[in-house]
Parts: structure tokens; sequence; C-alpha cells
């Protein structure tokens, strides 16, 4: 066996990617072995679509693999909270080898909505990994005005 000298530079690069990924994307990737390979799994926060109907507004959110019973939705007037727990493991036993792989996590997304809403009236619905939220307007598809006199 001889040494290489090149393997530390390696070893300090991943390590920067990994830094790097972590600090610029929302997705926390978390190494784990299997078969004596370093590997990777993701644990990303739910890609998210606001829409606003006449008289609710409609959030749509990705989240494959998670079950409904780990779902968290949290609502004010103003705001929306998702959070989730992930847990999964898969194991394999053949002759000659055994194999495990474990998946955890949790992740919060929080968003300011467009408009007010009445908390009491929200709605929920998982099917197929997308979760939709129906979220009903305060005040019906009219705006809150309120006209300022000059003086």
């Amino acid at each position: 066996m001889y040494w290489d000298p090149f393997e530390y530079m390696r070893r300090i690069q991943e390590e920067m990617d990994e830094a790097f990924d972590r600090f610029f994307s929302r997705t926390y990737r978390r190494p784990m072995l299997v078969s004596g390979e370093s590997r990777s799994l993701a644990v990303r926060e739910p890609l998210i679509d606001v829409v606003d109907e006449k008289d609710h507004y409609k959030v749509i959110a990705e989240m494959p693999g998670i079950d409904k019973n780990d779902i968290d939705i949290n609502v004010t007037e103003d705001a929306l909270t998702i959070r989730a727990e992930i847990k999964s493991e898969k194991k394999k036993e053949e002759k000659g080898y055994f194999y495990r792989e474990r998946r955890y996590g949790s992740f919060q997304r929080s968003l300011t909505l467009p408009g007010e809403v009445i908390p009491e009236k929200t709605t929920a619905e998982y099917k197929n990994g997308i979760l939709e939220i129906k979220l009903k307007k305060k005040y019906e598809g009219k705006t809150k005005r309120h006209r300022v006199v000059v003086k």
C-alpha cells in the first residue's frame, strides 16, 4: 500500500462541498455508509406554490415520502408554518450480507400569506406526496382599504 498525497486534498474538497451545499441551498445532506461507500441522503424543505383563488388561497407543497401523521400545520391570520419529520428504514437480509438503511430528519417552512385568512376554516389534504392546503380569505376577494385624506 502506498501513500497518496492527493487523498487528503480530496477529503478536504468533499467537506468544503458539503459545507457550501448546506450554506447556499435549502438542502441538508447527511453522509451515510452503504456497502463501504459514503453516500448522502437529502432532506429538503418542500417546494411550495401559493395560488390566489377567488375566496381562498391554495398552498401546494411537494412532500414525497412523508407520512401524513408526521405533518404539522399551523396557521395564523397572516402566516402558515409547515413542519414534518421524515422517518424511514429499509432492511434487507440475504445469504452472505445484511443491508440496513435509515433516514431521519425534519424541516420547518414558514411563509407570510398575501392577505389575511380565517385560521379556523383552513383545510388540508395529503395525497401521493402532495400536500394541498386551502386557507379561507378573511375578506373574500375584497381588499381591505382605508382612504387617507391629505390635509
